[in-house]
């Protein structure tokens, strides 16, 4: 027998949860009271991290892996490879309503109790948890696989709230980023055009890049055509001194290839493209896991490259982060009293 006795407190605090981190730890507890258990999980598709709880929870990872590939082969054998579907890959395996499924373990077969957490706004799945059940589920009257109506409606409306919850909460985050990214672009606007000092200017808008970028370091890298160069011109955040005045061979690393082609570009894992150059990390003494850079281009021409290096929080960059630096990377950033630059002739992508 499910216990929903905390239920109601739960749904009554519920709206007052506005950090994703909070209301997913709130749920997973209030899903593990409901099994009567320590190890559970759960996970939003939009979100990159999720919650989990428990000794056994590799048991529940395991469940998911399975359930998920046994899922995508139904699908393709049903489609006999000649389809294709626009649902999520995660969500085939998804039951529409909360569900008790088996999984086997070493003390013998065990339930997961699986609850869908649906997207309100058009009823597809956005999230899930796993419960798994605890091993005296016939001392506790959980051990069917089936759930008794009362229990049914119990999860239908913890499901319903939890979801409902996370949607409202993510649609007032992104309004709120969203306004706050206006801001910042305000400020840069505003720096653009009664700013008259290059230095301090370049320095505002690489401070209010990394801000509105949520990175640790920006750059604005300059292509010297006198010497064939891109220049790190007035860098902002981890280690920026040292990279002051920083100047790298026009043809090498992934801003190379970016002012090459004329397309951003995200790589959200330099170690494993061949095309970052770790000697720019050992000449500075920093230590860079991502990069997302755009070409700036003014009249037709290339002029340099500016990148945004280190995602805050150790997350990936996205598309709506490449969208925002394309953004600014088309804006006319620099005064139009600046030396002559040329594009990149030519390029050996073999670095950052």
């Amino acid at each position: 027998m499910l216990n929903t006795t905390h239920l109601n407190d739960y749904l009554t605090n519920l709206p007052l949860l506005q950090v994703p981190s909070s209301l997913l730890q709130s749920a997973l507890d209030e899903g593990l009271r409901i099994g009567r258990t320590r190890t559970g999980l759960i996970a939003f598709f939009d979100y990159e991290e999720g919650r989990e709880a428990g000794e056994e929870i590799n048991l529940l990872r395991q469940f998911f892996t399975y359930e998920a590939a046994r899922a995508r082969t139904a699908r393709a054998r049903e489609s006999n490879g000649n389809g294709s579907s626009d649902a999520n890959p995660l969500t085939l395996w998804l039951p529409k309503a909360p569900t008790i499924r088996s999984v086997m373990s070493e003390q013998g077969l065990r339930r997961v109790l699986v609850i869908p957490l649906n997207n309100p706004s058009n009823g597809t799945a956005n999230g899930f948890m796993l419960i798994l059940m605890p091993t005296n589920e016939r001392d506790s009257g959980t051990g069917s696989l089936t759930l008794s109506s009362d229990e049914l409606a119990q999860l239908s409306y913890f499901t319903r709230a939890t979801g409902n919850a996370w949607y409202s909460l993510r649609s007032l985050t992104n309004v709120s980023r969203r306004l706050e990214d206006l801001v910042l672009l305000n400020e840069i606007a505003t720096a653009i055009t009664s700013n008259r000092d290059l230095s301090d200017l370049l320095q505002q808008i690489m401070g209010t890049t990394s801000q509105l970028l949520r990175s640790s370091a920006c750059t604005l890298m300059l292509m010297d055509h006198k010497t064939d160069e891109l220049v790190f011109k007035i860098p902002e955040g981890e280690k920026s001194a040292n990279l002051r005045e920083f100047r790298q061979p026009a043809g090498s690393g992934i801003s190379g290839y970016v002012a090459r082609i004329g397309e951003p570009v995200i790589v959200n894992d330099v170690s494993a493209d061949p095309r970052f150059n770790p000697n720019v990390d050992l000449n500075t003494g920093f230590k860079t896991r991502n990069v997302m850079c755009a070409p700036m281009i003014v009249r037709e021409k290339l002029i340099g490259v500016i990148e945004v290096i280190n995602k805050l929080d150790n997350s990936p960059y996205n598309n709506n982060d490449l969208a925002l630096l394309t953004t600014l990377a088309a804006r006319p950033l620099l005064p139009s009293k600046m030396p002559s630059f040329t594009p990149i002739s030519k390029t050996n992508a073999t670095g950052w």
